[in-house]
C-alpha cells in the first residue's frame, strides 16, 4: 500500500470505525497491530515531511520558517520543483500492513465507503 493512503485522514477513520466492531479475537489483534503500524508510519512521515519542508524554507531574522498567509511554508527560490518531487517520491512509498481475511469480517457492518478505503487490508 502507498504511504499516501496510510496517512489519509479518511483512511485512518475508516481503519478506527473497524477497530470499534466486536472483532474475533485474533482479528481484534490484527487490527490493533494494523493501526499501530499506521500511527508509526503517520509520524514518522510527518517528521520527514516537515524536515524537508524545514530544510527547504526562507527563514526569518532569527531563523523560523517564513509562511505565507495560508500558513504554508515559503521555499526557497529555486527549490519548489525538488521538494515537489521528493514530497511525490515520499508519497510513493510502499507500506507494508498485514491483511485481514475476509471471512474473519462476515459479522463486521461497514458502509461501502469506508470498505473501499479499507479493501486493500482485505484479502478475499
Amino acid at each position: 500500500m502507498k504511504l499516501s493512503k496510510v496517512v489519509n485522514p479518511e483512511f485512518q477513520k475508516a481503519l478506527m470505525k473497524l477497530s470499534n466492531q466486536d472483532l474475533p479475537v485474533m482479528v481484534a489483534r490484527d487490527v490493533l497491530s494494523i493501526l499501530k503500524k499506521v500511527q508509526e508510519t503517520t509520524e514518522e512521515y510527518h517528521k520527514e515531511r516537515m524536515k524537508l519542508l524545514t530544510e527547504n524554507s526562507e527563514k526569518d531574522s532569527q531563523g523560523n520558517v517564513k509562511t505565507d498567509a495560508s500558513g504554508n511554508c515559503i521555499i526557497k527560490e529555486g527549490k519548489r520543483a525538488e521538494v515537489d518531487e521528493a514530497l511525490i517520491n515520499m508519497a510513493n512509498k510502499s507500506v507494508t500492513l498485514s491483511n485481514i481475511e475476509m471471512k474473519d469480517l462476515k459479522e463486521v457492518r461497514l458502509s461501502a465507503q469506508d470498505f473501499s478505503l479499507l479493501e486493500d487490508l482485505v484479502s478475499i
